[in-house]
């Protein structure tokens, strides 16, 4: 079988089956929910909700990838001080 035929077909499966998802989350649950809760606003709130969450977590992203940077920095410059990449005075325990 041609291996880039089945990799799209896998990858248009998959995003039909997360459309299917959201439609039924989205426009189902969480509009019904909010419609019951805010009336007519309903619709706008599920709709400033989901992209609120979208713009949380593409900030929590960049969170976790800065205090990730920070970390490697940090290290990258403890290493550089005390002689090397073992951390240990600038020898390997192998040859010395």
């Amino acid at each position: 079988a041609n291996t880039k035929i089945l990799a799209g077909a896998l990858g248009v499966s998959a995003g039909v089956m997360l459309y299917v998802s959201f439609v039924e989350i989205f426009a189902i649950k969480s509009v019904e929910g909010f419609s019951a809760a805010y009336g007519d606003r309903g619709s706008t709130y599920a709709t400033l909700c989901f992209f609120g969450g979208i713009l949380a977590t593409t900030l929590l992203d960049a969170a976790v990838h800065a205090i990730g940077r920070y970390q490697r920095d940090a290290r990258c410059d403890d290493g550089a001080s005390d002689g090397g990449r073992d951390g240990g005075g600038g020898h390997d325990d192998a040859h010395g």
